[in-house]
């Protein structure tokens, strides 16, 4: 029964979030090992109460001290691993639908060899898109055309005599 009381309040001691309580308890088990559960515990409190209303806010005991008071809960602290694990969980989500239409965005582009994004050209000769004047069949036609009837009024001319 000894054992499990000097265990307890070893225990104890040790899972006091403030540093400065914590070795004052140690110092405490040390110097009087009869000491009690109930005794120590007490002697906590009114360490913790007695810094609480002494010291200013600007001494670095009482900022330790309130920092381990406004440590969250066990409690408060399960919630927030919730609540974290739901955002990832909900992130996570996003992730997949998002990846799932990059693929279907890829399966739907024709693949471009030259990896140079195609942009929508305007022919400024026949104003159609897809193609530019250089390579215009219209053009090329009329081109063309224009060489033939320049062919027939050369050949539909007479010859000229330059004895």
């Amino acid at each position: 029964m000894e054992k499990r009381e000097h265990l307890l309040k070893d225990q104890f001691a040790e899972g006091v979030h403030d540093v400065l309580l914590r070795k004052y308890l140690k110092s405490k088990l040390r110097g009087t090992p009869g000491i009690d559960f109930f005794a120590l515990r007490t002697e906590a409190i009114e360490w913790a109460e007695e810094s609480e209303g002494a010291a200013s806010s600007s001494n670095p005991v009482t900022i330790s001290r309130q920092s381990a008071k406004e440590e969250p809960s066990a409690r408060s602290l399960l919630d927030i691993m919730v609540k974290q694990q739901e955002q990832i969980d909900h992130q996570q989500k996003q992730l997949d639908e998002l990846t799932t239409l990059v693929q279907q965005l890829a399966q739907a582009k024709p693949n471009n060899s030259t990896g140079r994004q195609q942009t929508k050209v305007t022919c400024t000769f026949c104003s159609k898109a897809g193609h530019t004047a250089e390579r215009c069949f219209k053009r090329q036609l009329k081109e063309a055309h224009g060489t033939i009837e320049e062919l027939r009024k050369a050949t539909k001319s007479p010859p000229s005599q330059g004895n």
